[in-house]
């Protein structure tokens, strides 16, 4: 079985890292932006660690926020590979686990840090099989499909709440609560990381009592826009989408080899 592996893979984001705690660290035009990415390392690099000191033989690495351009060029843990998207069909073959630091609730989450699914400015809500997800559910997709468990996840408190509904069994690391939704208290940083290392460690420990996500296809995703104008683009940018009213495009996918081939492309 797939997660009988000692290999894992640890997908990232930037939103729900310790010490960042307001939305202006997030764009990166902010002068806040680096400390963010610096923060972001400390955090991988503490998961990175854990596995290792839990027996994992290779450890992959994908920056998931935005384009992918948020690592720090030379501060990775040596011992771990970092890859991209197109990467991850291969990787996720190799792997028996998957770790997700830096995460946030999905979009329409109350007092959550950033809550979003994929896109804040343009989705209002993404749905799978009729039920309303966020981006965790979407890695836990992809994965399941191959086999393989989520073991563990970092970020703020409802994003951690959100994860332990998905994947029951997993443990989880709070690093930080959510005042409003573009400002949150956090930990500091040497206790977060203690409880980045601790989740990461007991997760792939017991990764093979871990049940993956179930993922059956077919799948169907639906986008749930802000505007209708959103809704006009997507179809035009990508005539195989079915219109579903003013706000909601549709896409039922049969096959997915590919981390992008569980979204819709518009």
């Amino acid at each position: 079985m797939k997660y009988k592996s000692t290999a894992a893979l640890i997908i990232t984001d930037l939103e729900g890292v310790s010490g960042v705690d307001t939305i202006d660290a997030i764009p990166m035009e902010s002068a806040l932006y680096p400390d963010a990415c610096e923060k972001l390392m400390g955090d991988t690099n503490t998961a990175v660690s854990a596995l290792f000191d839990s027996g994992a033989t290779e450890v992959f690495v994908l920056d998931g926020h935005c384009m992918g351009t948020n690592f720090i060029s030379g501060t990775l843990d040596r011992r771990a590979v970092q890859v991209t998207i197109p990467e991850l069909a291969e990787v996720i073959r190799k792997v028996g686990a998957v770790v997700l630091i830096g995460m946030h609730a999905m979009a329409g989450t109350m007092t959550a840090f950033l809550d979003h699914t994929q896109n804040s400015a343009k989705i209002h809500r993404y749905f799978y099989n009729g039920k309303r997800i966020g981006e965790m559910s979407q890695a836990g997709f992809f994965a399941g499909i191959y086999g393989v468990p989520i073991v563990a996840a970092s970020g703020d408190a409802a994003a951690m709440r959100e994860a332990e509904e998905i994947f029951p069994q997993i443990p989880t690391a709070t690093v930080k609560t959510a005042l409003k939704r573009n400002e949150a208290v956090c930990l500091p940083i040497d206790e977060a990381h203690a409880r980045i290392y601790e989740a990461v460690k007991r997760g792939f420990l017991k990764r093979e009592s871990i049940e993956p996500m179930e993922a059956k296809l077919p799948l169907t995703v639906e986008i749930e826009f802000n505007r209708c104008d959103y809704a006009d683009d997507a179809i035009a940018n990508n005539p195989s989408l079915e219109r579903v009213d003013e706000y909601v495009v549709r896409s039922v996918k049969t096959e997915a080899v590919g981390y992008l081939d569980v979204l819709i492309l518009y």
